[in-house]
C-alpha cells in the first residue's frame, strides 16, 4: 500500500511555497533593483508615493500596475499588462507586446536614439522625449493628451502618430521637428477653427505646415513631408501638366482627409536660403498620372497659403509655371514642335544651347523608357526613334548643361 503524504510534509511544502511567494513580492517592492527585472505571470504594484529604479531591463508577461514613479535604465519589455497612472522614464527602448493602459500617466523616453515599436500598438496618455538622438517609430501610435518632441527628431518611418485630443495645444516642441517617410505621417483630430501645428523637418532643417478648419466640421488630417524624390514614391516628376516648367524632385508633402467635412486653411513653410524660391504649388493628379499647378492658392515670400477640400490623400509639391517656352538662364526650351516636314517647328529646338558644347540629353516616354539620347545636342531631334516616328504624345527630358549647374527636368509634345 501506498503511504499518504503525512501532514507534517505538506504543512512543509505549503512554506516553502509562501516563502517563495514572499521572496518574490519583496523583489518587487524594493525601490532600487540591480540588473534585469522579469516579472514573470505576477502582479507588480507600485504604491502612490513609491520610487522604483531598475538598472538594466524590465520585461513583463505579468501585470504591472504603476501607481508611483519607475524609472527603467534599459528597455521597456511589455508582453503582460502595464497599468500606468503616474510616471515611467525610460532609457532605453519601449517595445509593447501586450496591453498598455496609459489612464492618466506619463512617460518619458530620455535615452539616446531610442525606438519606439513592438507587435502593439501603443497609446499614451502624456509622451514627453527627452536625452539625444533620434526617437524612431516602427509601428503606429497614439497620443491621448500631449506629445512633447523637445528639441529632437521623431521619425515616424512609414508608420501614423496621432494624436487624439483636439486641443492645438497637445503637440509641444522646444526647436524639435518630425520627419516621415512615405506614407508615414502625422494625424491630428481637429474640430474647431485653431491653428494646428504639423512641426516637420529633416536633416536639422525645419518645414512645418500649419492646418485650421474653415468652413463645417473638420475631423481626422493627417499630413506628412518626405525629404526624397517624389519619383522614388511613384509620382513621377517628369510627367508634368503643359502649364508646369518642373516640380521640386528633393522633397514633397501629404495632406490626407481621414474624417473631415467643409474645408481646411493649409499653409506650407519653408526656408528660401536651403530650398530655393518657388513660384507654385503642384498637386498629383492620379488620374492623369501628372503634376498639376494648383489653382487656388495664394504665395508668399516663403509660404504657400490655400484652401483644401478633400476626402482621401492628396499628394502636394513646390513647381514652376511656364508661358510658352522654359525660360532657364539664357536657355528657352521650347516644348512643342510638329515634326511634319514642312520646315516648320520639325525638330525639338532648345535657344543657345550651343553655349553648353557639354551638355547631355535624355528624352523618356511616359513609361520611363528612353526614346533619345545626345551629348553635344545641337537642336536636330526630329521625333523618331530608330528611324522611325514617335506617335504624337507627351514626353519627358532630363538636360545635363555639362557645367556643374542642376538638371533641367520637364516635359515635351510631339504634335503630328
Amino acid at each position: 500500500m501506498k503511504k499518504q503524504p503525512s501532514k507534517t510534509k505538506k504543512s512543509g511544502n505549503n512554506m516553502k511555497r509562501r516563502i517563495i511567494t514572499l521572496i518574490i513580492f519583496l523583489l518587487f517592492t524594493i525601490p532600487y533593483a540591480k540588473g534585469q527585472i522579469f516579472t514573470g505571470n505576477h502582479l507588480v504594484h507600485i504604491n502612490p508615493g513609491a520610487i522604483m529604479t531598475v538598472n538594466g531591463d524590465m520585461a513583463n508577461n505579468g501585470t504591472i500596475v504603476n501607481n508611483g514613479f519607475l524609472t527603467i535604465n534599459g528597455n521597456s519589455l511589455n508582453g503582460g499588462t502595464l497599468q500606468n497612472s503616474e510616471e515611467m522614464i525610460v532609457s532605453g527602448d519601449w517595445l509593447n507586446n501586450g496591453v498598455y493602459s496609459p489612464a492618466s500617466g506619463k512617460v518619458t523616453l530620455n535615452g539616446s536614439n531610442q525606438l519606439i515599436g513592438g507587435t502593439s500598438t501603443t497609446r499614451f496618455y502624456h509622451l514627453v522625449l527627452t536625452g539625444t538622438g533620434v526617437k524612431q517609430m516602427e509601428i503606429n501610435t497614439e497620443i491621448d493628451s500631449l506629445l512633447d518632441i523637445g528639441n529632437l527628431e521623431l521619425n515616424t518611418g512609414v508608420y501614423s502618430m496621432e494624436i487624439i485630443s483636439d486641443d492645438s495645444a497637445s503637440l509641444a516642441r522646444d526647436g524639435g521637428y518630425i520627419s516621415c517617410s512615405y506614407p508615414g505621417n502625422l494625424i491630428r483630430n481637429m474640430n474647431d477653427r485653431q491653428l494646428y501645428l504639423f512641426p516637420f523637418g529633416n536633416d536639422g532643417q525645419y518645414q512645418p505646415a500649419v492646418i485650421n478648419g474653415y468652413t463645417g466640421s473638420v475631423n481626422r488630417i493627417g499630413s506628412g513631408l518626405y525629404s526624397t524624390d517624389p519619383l522614388l514614391s511613384g509620382f513621377n516628376t517628369m510627367s508634368l501638366d503643359p502649364g508646369l516648367q518642373a516640380v521640386n524632385d528633393e522633397f514633397f508633402y501629404t495632406i490626407t482627409g481621414y474624417e473631415m467635412s467643409g474645408s481646411l486653411n493649409v499653409i506650407f513653410y519653408y526656408d528660401t536660403i536651403t530650398t530655393g524660391k518657388w513660384y507654385s504649388l503642384a498637386d498629383w493628379n492620379n488620374a492623369s498620372g501628372k503634376w498639376a499647378r494648383y489653382n487656388t492658392f495664394i504665395c508668399g515670400a516663403e509660404s504657400f497659403y490655400f484652401p483644401f477640400e478633400f476626402t482621401g490623400e492628396k499628394v502636394f509639391s513646390f513647381g514652376i509655371e511656364k508661358e510658352g517656352g522654359v525660360v532657364v538662364d539664357q536657355l528657352v526650351i521650347y516644348n512643342t514642335f510638329t515634326p511634319n516636314e514642312d520646315g516648320i517647328n520639325d525638330v525639338f529646338y532648345i535657344e543657345n544651347i550651343e553655349d553648353y558644347p557639354e551638355n547631355k540629353i535624355d528624352i523618356y516616354n511616359r513609361n520611363g523608357n528612353v526614346v533619345y539620347s545626345s551629348s553635344g545636342y545641337s537642336n536636330n531631334w526630329d521625333g523618331k526613334y530608330y528611324g522611325n516616328d514617335l506617335p504624337a504624345a507627351t514626353y519627358y527630358y532630363i538636360l545635363n548643361l555639362g557645367d556643374g549647374s542642376k538638371e533641367i527636368k520637364g516635359d515635351l509634345t510631339i504634335i503630328r
